[in-house]
């Protein structure tokens, strides 16, 4: 069997919310893709989590408001609805966990981000599908004891990471090991 090389294109882009990729969206059309994954909506739960954190979204994601599970559901539907129009198999991606707390709030809308996700892509037809990054990762958290999220802790820990792997050429399996990271 010959297997044909097909260009992939990643339109993703840091900091941006659901809102954004609405934006975006004729550019991924203009470029007539066939298959088309959406992974959207963590930075939509991030900008939820804190005051700071919607603040961080507002000015360098660069969107008026905060999103709703609401609206996430519309702009979401939209986007499905535009990337079929065009022609495309679209596969629909749940966002994953917000830190390692299975219960914790962070965790609870990640939940109902999911089941919106879910839900969107049902709706799509045979050709739309549903990828289940939130049920897959959650299943990995310890099931009681688990950090919850913190987005500062999470920059600060971010920021550390880089200079664990980049700087000092650490192993990524013993920096998770180090600081009882499991899934996250």
């Amino acid at each position: 069997r010959i297997v044909q090389k097909k260009p992939v294109l990643n339109a993703g882009v840091n900091m941006q919310c659901i809102s954004n990729v609405k934006k975006r969206i004729e550019e991924v059309i203009a470029c007539k893709p066939s298959h088309v994954t959406v992974l959207v909506g963590t930075n939509d739960l991030k900008a939820q989590a804190s005051a700071l954190e919607g603040w961080l979204y507002r000015t360098f994601g660069k969107i008026p408001n905060v999103g709703t599970l609401e609206t996430y559901e519309q702009d979401l539907t939209e986007i499905r609805d535009r990337l079929l129009a065009a022609g495309a198999r679209v596969a629909l991606i749940s966002p994953p966990v917000l830190g390692e707390d299975v219960n914790s709030a962070a965790n609870q809308r990640a939940r109902a981000f999911a089941e919106t996700v879910q839900r969107i892509a049902a709706d799509g037809g045979e050709r739309c599908t549903y990828f289940p990054l939130f049920e897959r990762t959650c299943a990995e958290l310890p099931k009681t004891g688990g950090a919850p999220y913190d987005g500062v802790r999470f920059f600060y820990w971010l920021c550390l990471l880089c200079f664990d792997i980049h700087v000092f050429k650490r192993d990524l399996s013993d920096v998770q090991r180090e600081r009882k990271l499991g899934a996250t």
